[in-house]
């Protein structure tokens, strides 16, 4: 019997991840099921439990945390407990351009 609180669904996406720390290791991921709160990933370098990730994909930024890491024939699967999403990063890209060439055209008077 399943005990997980959410379901889990199916997919093959490939991503960016970083692990967090004192020893930054970025490579690409394959994301291969996901759920509301966490990924299941399959990367080629093992990323141990308990260590903090940054997941890029196309137009967002996900923070985590490892929960497990298991090994693979061609890899390690680790499942991701998900912290914190930051999505809508083109927009917010787009406004901050869009700000500075504002400040540049009216600067404020200085003393």
């Amino acid at each position: 019997m399943d005990k997980r609180c959410e379901p889990r669904f199916a997919t093959d996406q490939t991503i960016a991840i970083t692990t967090l720390g004192d020893c930054r290791v970025r490579q690409t991921a394959r994301i291969k099921n996901c759920s509301g709160s966490g990924l299941g990933l399959v990367v080629q370098v093992a990323i141990s439990a308990g260590t903090a990730v940054r997941i890029e994909l196309e137009d967002s930024i996900l923070l985590g945390e490892a929960m497990y890491s298991r090994p693979l024939p061609d890899g390690y699967f680790v499942g991701v407990q998900l912290e914190q999403a930051i999505s809508g990063l083109r927009e917010l890209r787009r406004q901050t351009q869009t700000y500075r060439q504002q400040s540049d055209e009216d600067p404020v008077p200085t003393a």
